[in-house]
C-alpha cells in the first residue's frame, strides 16, 4: 500500500491532532459546549414552529447565528476528528493517515470553517446592538451609528477571510495590507484588526446600554427595569469575552494557539448574545406592545382625585367614586384629555393594564380611546 510524506506546517513541524497542543481539543470542547447548549434550547424554535410565539425581524439574526454556529461545530469535528487536520491555520494540511483525501479538499473545508466561526461574531455583535436599539426605541442616531457599526465588522470578516483567515492585517508605505511587514506606520507591529474591532464594537454596545440603564433613574420603563436585572449581564460578559481574546491576539499575533482563541471567543459570544434574546423574547412575549407614545409622564406620590368627566362606557359617564383604586402601585391611568402638557416621552406599559384600561374607557362607539391623547401617571 503506497504511503504518503507527512504534511509539514510553514515551520517545518508535522502537528497531528495528538501531537499539536491544545488548539484541537479546546476547539471541539467548544463546539460540544456549543451542540450541547443548541439542543437544549430547541424549545424555543419549537415555539415559532407552532406559532405561539410570532417571527419579528429582530429574530432573524439569532436564527442565522444558530444554525451558522451549528454548521462551524459540525466542520470543527469533521477536520480534526474524522480528517485529522492540523491544527495550524497556516498549513491547511490533512493528516497523511488520510491518503484518500488530498489536501486541496481540506484547504477548502478549512476556509469554510474559518468564514463560519468568523461570521459568529457579527450574529453575536449584531444581536446585542439590536437589543440596544430597542431599547433607545429604535432612534435614528443610534440606529445608524450601529448600523455603520455593524458593517465595518462585516467588511473585516471578509478581510480576514480573503487573507486565509490570518486576520493580522498590516499597512505597508503604499497603504496595501500585507503581511510580516515592520509594522503599522513603525508603531504597531501587527493589527489583528478582527479582533479589535470587535472588542471595541462590544465595548461600545455595552456603554450605550449601560447608559440608557442606569440614567436617568426616574425613566426607566419595565423593559429597562428587566435588561438592568438580568440583561445587561450578558452584553458585559460578550465584552469580557472578546476584550481579553484581541488583548491576546495583540501581545502574539503570530501563535498557533491565537486558532484556539479566536474560535472558543466566537462560539463563546454567540451563546451568550443567543440567551440574552431567549431571555428579552420571553419577557415581551406576553406585552406584545412594549412601547407607546404617551404625553406628560409623571410620578405622582399620592393619589390625585380623578375627573369627573372620565371616558363614557356603554353611554354614561363615570364618576369618581365609580373608579376603582389601582390594585398596584405601578399600574397605569390615563386622565383626561384636558391635562395634555409637556414633551413627548417612552413608556413601557403591560398589556394586559392596557386591555384592562381599554375595557373600562371604551366610548359610545365601542373603540378605545386613543392613547396618546392622554398622559400616563405612574405611582412611585
Amino acid at each position: 500500500m503506497e504511503t504518503r510524506e507527512p504534511q509539514f506546517d510553514a515551520g517545518g513541524i508535522y502537528r497531528p491532532m495528538s501531537e499539536g497542543g491544545p488548539q484541537p481539543y479546546i476547539m471541539l470542547a467548544t463546539s460540544g459546549a456549543y451542540l450541547w447548549e443548541y439542543f437544549a434550547s430547541l424549545e424555543f424554535e419549537w415555539s415559532f414552529l407552532t406559532r405561539r410565539k410570532r417571527l419579528t425581524w429582530p429574530m432573524i439574526p439569532y436564527f442565522v447565528g444558530r444554525f451558522v454556529g451549528l454548521f462551524a461545530a459540525f466542520m470543527i469535528i469533521v477536520l480534526f476528528v474524522i480528517l485529522h487536520a492540523d491544527s495550524d491555520p497556516t498549513s491547511h494540511s490533512c493528516n497523511p493517515i488520510r491518503p484518500n483525501f488530498n489536501n486541496g479538499g481540506c484547504v477548502t473545508l478549512y476556509d469554510i470553517a474559518s468564514f463560519s466561526s468568523y461570521s459568529l461574531l457579527v450574529f453575536a455583535s449584531a444581536n446585542l446592538a439590536i437589543r440596544a436599539m430597542a431599547l433607545y426605541s429604535l432612534d435614528a442616531k443610534i440606529v445608524a451609528v450601529l448600523g455603520f457599526l455593524i458593517l465595518g465588522q462585516c467588511i473585516t470578516i471578509i478581510l480576514s477571510v480573503c487573507f486565509q483567515g490570518w486576520s493580522f492585517l498590516s499597512f505597508s508605505g503604499t497603504g496595501e495590507l500585507e503581511r510580516n511587514v515592520p509594522g503599522l506606520f513603525g508603531v504597531v507591529p501587527f493589527l489583528p484588526v478582527m479582533a479589535i474591532y470587535t472588542a471595541v464594537f462590544d465595548i461600545i454596545v455595552f456603554a450605550i446600554t449601560a447608559w440608557k440603564l442606569l440614567y436617568p433613574w426616574t425613566k426607566r420603563a419595565r423593559l429597562v427595569d428587566h435588561m438592568l436585572k438580568d440583561g445587561i449581564l450578558y452584553f458585559l460578559l460578550v465584552m469580557l469575552v472578546n476584550v481579553p481574546a484581541a488583548g491576546f491576539m495583540q501581545a502574539e499575533p503570530l501563535a498557533p494557539l491565537n486558532t484556539a482563541v479566536h474560535f472558543p471567543t466566537a462560539m463563546l459570544s454567540l451563546m451568550v448574545a443567543n440567551r440574552l434574546v431567549r431571555r428579552l423574547s420571553n419577557f415581551t412575549s406576553t406585552t406584545p406592545s412594549i412601547y407607546i407614545m404617551t404625553q406628560n409622564l409623571r410620578f405622582a406620590t399620592s393619589s390625585p382625585a380623578p375627573p369627573a368627566d372620565l371616558y363614557p362606557v356603554h353611554g354614561q359617564r363615570r364618576s369618581p367614586a365609580s373608579v376603582a383604586p389601582p390594585s398596584s402601585p405601578l399600574r397605569a391611568r390615563f386622565a383626561h384629555p384636558s391635562s395634555i402638557s409637556g414633551s413627548f416621552d417612552m413608556v413601557a406599559v403591560d398589556s394586559n393594564l392596557e386591555e384592562v384600561d381599554h375595557r373600562s374607557h371604551r366610548s359610545i362607539e365601542g373603540k378605545p380611546p386613543e392613547v396618546t391623547e392622554g398622559s400616563c401617571e405612574i405611582r412611585a
